[in-house]
């Protein structure tokens, strides 16, 4: 998969450490995530928001052996706003995965490196149609043209450490995407 992006504390206004900076540490932990850029027949995609209003890709677990669409599938399904769309998308198909690019992120402060393996997913046509929470709840899907999703997070702060790495992965990610289009 294509190298799109590293992320480095120095870039985020976090800290001086970047990508000549040396790492030590008796552990450096390794996460791997698939990100997926769900998209419908009118290439809005699907974003989880939460109660702030602060929107981010559905990302899964990443392991050997395992469709990475699976885990993505399974943060659409957890963001459902009622019993019967959770229902609809538990049976939902998604097709025409591809990959779309790798994104490092380096969290030095909790010593962990997270690769992020991006992927474009078109779902079926009648997705879209999936009800939403109201904002104000917990997690629920939203769906935004790829520029509203960017101009959605550039509004938002990021609230946290970790927040700040998944803002400008989700931003990476979509703007690869508008690059190819």
């Amino acid at each position: 998969m294509e190298l799109l992006k590293e992320i480095y504390e120095l870039e985020l206004g976090i800290s001086e450490l970047g990508a000549t900076s040396s790492r030590h540490g008796g552990r450096f932990w390794f996460i791997r995530a698939a990100v997926g850029i769900v998209y419908n027949e009118t290439y809005q995609i699907a974003m989880i928001s939460d109660e702030d209003g602060r929107v981010e890709l559905p990302v899964g677990a990443y392991e050997p052996g395992i469709d990475p669409i699976v885990g993505i599938h399974q943060a659409i399904v957890m963001a459902a706003a009622t019993e019967e769309d959770e229902q609809y998308l538990t049976n939902l198909k998604l097709s025409e995965q591809q990959e779309l690019g790798l994104v490092i992120e380096y969290l030095d402060e909790v010593e962990s490196m997270r690769f992020a393996y991006g992927y474009t997913v078109r779902a079926r046509s009648d997705m879209a149609r999936m009800k939403t929470r109201d904002s104000g709840t917990p997690e629920h899907v939203v769906w935004l043209s790829p520029s509203e999703a960017i101009a959605t997070m550039k509004r938002r702060e990021p609230g946290s450490y970790e927040e700040k790495f998944v803002r400008a992965r989700d931003m990476a990610l979509i703007g690869h995407l508008l690059h190819l289009r």
